[in-house]
């Protein structure tokens, strides 16, 4: 096995995001206990409201998507095991064989002023993801919650669940095992989604992956609040960390900031997602007013269908914690990306945007790596092309939020130099 590493470090100013980007948000609890049906019974377009799960602020739930999922309007949030989490009961009506099978039910979560549908941005929002389990077998399903971007994933080192990263999505997806009742104390089967400030939505896809038999029934948990246990108690904030294989080569990357008292990280490969074995030690790059930009290239089998890697932290003070595991994407289908499309990429002026495959733009938002947003911009005549100057944006890598004019969403990233 052969390993190559590259260090590049973008500098830029940080004084004014080290707040956002440290532990100084610590994100309330959102008290998802009181739900009302706004339409439907639970098909497609079917609205909920949960009311006052914050002091004057409501959530609105909409089923975007069923693939092999349905839901009734008593089974929307089931109040056994955390009556201030939104627990949704989700029924998987029709047979699939298939291990790569997917069922679901789609939702966007949206939060708006009390008595209101005006949207409303969140300034620190996490949201727990409890009892995520198999069935006890490696054969069946595994369930699964899949989380729009920006956000941050994290997990423990020890944790069942695996993470799966592309432009657009944060894939959680259990083990095998099976655990039982709903516990936050067994943080094996437990993961977390970090919001960045400045998001009022977002889209997630909650169910399983692999063969069912029709009829079966999953309760999710999905707590809005941050587990101490998640967090990453260590002087450097990882904002991304990815792997993207292609044949016998995977394409390994993370950023992160911040790097007071840090001393390494360790990155650790498995082919079973069980059996660690340690392939590199980094150096820290030593910045506190940084984007550290961390790139590797890793040899394998061509043949291995999927490679799990994590990373050890370890602080000069011999302080040690794990991120969370992510597994390899297939580069042919990162490189599909979102369906609008933006050029040139990297830029460093003029960014182009076509709306692609969605109808028209009604509204852009761009997000730096810290998940901050610095760029928001509606249209009133729907467009389908246009360009954005950014040559005043520090470098480094940002999202774009784009929404179409029946409210589709879509996000893509792109380099400035």
């Amino acid at each position: 096995m052969k390993l190559q590493i590259t260090l590049l470090s973008i500098f830029v100013a940080l004084s004014s995001f080290r707040a956002g980007a440290q532990n100084s948000c610590k994100p309330p609890i959102y008290y998802f206990d009181s739900m009302s049906v706004v339409s439907g019974s639970g098909g497609v377009n079917s609205a909920y409201l949960f009311s006052s799960v914050l002091t004057g602020i409501d959530a609105i739930v909409t089923i975007t998507k069923a693939q092999n999922a349905q839901i009734s309007n008593a089974n929307m949030d089931n109040s056994n095991g955390y009556s201030v989490a939104w627990q949704p009961f989700i029924t998987f009506p029709s047979n699939r064989s298939n291990t790569s099978d997917s069922s679901y039910m789609e939702f966007n979560v949206r939060f708006v002023s009390s008595g209101t549908t005006t949207s409303l941005q969140q300034n620190c929002m996490a949201m727990g993801i409890v009892d995520l389990d198999g069935t006890g077998s490696g054969s069946a399903f595994r369930e699964m919650i899949k989380v729009s971007l920006p956000g941050t994933p994290t997990a423990m080192g020890n944790s069942s669940i695996s993470v799966y990263q592309d432009s657009k999505w944060v894939l959680f997806k259990s083990g095998a095992s099976q655990f039982s009742n709903i516990d936050t104390i067994n943080s094996a089967a437990m993961g977390q989604m970090n919001f960045p400030s400045g998001i009022s939505s977002f889209t997630m896809r909650v169910g399983i992956v692999g063969s069912v038999s029709g009829g079966t029934q999953r309760q999710f948990s999905l707590y809005f609040k941050s587990f101490a246990a998640l967090t990453v108690p260590l002087p450097v904030h990882l904002s991304d960390f990815k792997a993207v294989q292609k044949d016998a080569l995977v394409n390994i990357g993370w950023i992160s900031s911040y790097e007071s008292n840090f001393s390494h990280f360790e990155l650790h490969r498995s082919y079973d997602g069980l059996t660690f074995e340690k392939i590199q030690t980094i150096a820290g790059s030593g910045s506190y007013s940084s984007l550290n930009h961390y790139k590797l290239v890793d040899e394998v089998p061509a043949a291995s269908a999927q490679i799990f890697y994590k990373l050890k932290m370890t602080d000069l003070d011999a302080k040690e914690v794990w991120s969370h595991t992510v597994v390899t994407a297939n580069a042919e289908q990162i490189g599909n990306g979102a369906s609008f499309r933006l050029y040139p990429n990297p830029v460093s002026g003029q960014l182009s945007i076509n709306s692609g495959a969605l109808l028209s733009i009604s509204q852009v938002r761009i997000f730096d790596a810290y998940g901050k947003m610095v760029l928001e911009q509606s249209y009133g005549a729907n467009s389908e092309t246009f360009l954005l100057d950014v040559s005043g944006f520090p470098a480094g890598v940002y999202t774009v939020h784009i929404t179409d004019a029946l409210g589709l969403s879509e996000e893509e990233r792109f380099v400035k130099y």
